[in-house]
């Protein structure tokens, strides 16, 4: 995997074909490991929403389930794609570790969990834990406004197809186009 020959600040040199394998292959655990954690935290928050069923009716209760779940959806995907990203550009550069179990994760913006000390993972010579932060929210930041584009273009596709939801935000969007509960007036 590494070139035979040092880059000229004494580290190993890798190639593009080297990165782009690293990336995909933390792609991989990213899509394995990453998504059971997201899939739980996913249903945390749909199992704490179970009180808004009993307060808002359950019709609404549904709509919020499929819109967390599409959310976490987009979520996953960009975040795998930021993993891959985040990968070729900053492992073997930045810092280095032994294990490849979510070096990035769009919603957990931690050194300790990138680097992973323990098990070997160290920093590079001088790179200190903010330019690893400053690198994480580098990508972090289009991960997350990336999900948000997707989550809005989904939500208008599933919103077409299921209903607006209107009831969520208010009851009186909730009644038929041009009524109002005031009664008609001559």
């Amino acid at each position: 995997m590494l070139d035979s020959l040092n880059s000229p600040t004494g580290q190993w040199a890798w190639s593009l074909s080297d990165r782009l394998e690293d990336a995909a292959g933390n792609m991989i655990v990213y899509l394995l490991f990453i998504g059971m954690a997201q899939g739980v935290l996913t249903l945390g928050a749909v199992g704490l929403s179970v009180p808004l069923g009993f307060w808002r009716g359950w019709a609404d209760y549904w709509r919020l389930t499929a819109r967390v779940i599409i959310f976490s959806i987009c979520l996953y995907l960009c975040g795998c794609l930021g993993d891959g990203i985040f990968v070729a550009m900053f492992h073997h550069v930045l810092y280095s570790n032994h294990d490849s179990i979510g070096d990035f994760v769009p919603w957990l913006p931690s050194v300790r969990w990138i680097v992973k000390p323990g098990l070997g993972g160290t920093l590079l010579d001088g790179v200190s834990p903010i330019t690893l932060r400053a690198a994480w929210a580098a990508v972090a930041l289009p991960v997350w406004l990336v999900t948000m584009w997707c989550f809005s273009k989904a939500r208008l596709r599933f919103d077409a197809h299921f209903g607006s939801g209107a009831g969520w935000h208010s009851k009186a969007a909730s009644r038929p186009h041009g009524t109002t509960s005031a009664p008609p007036t001559l």
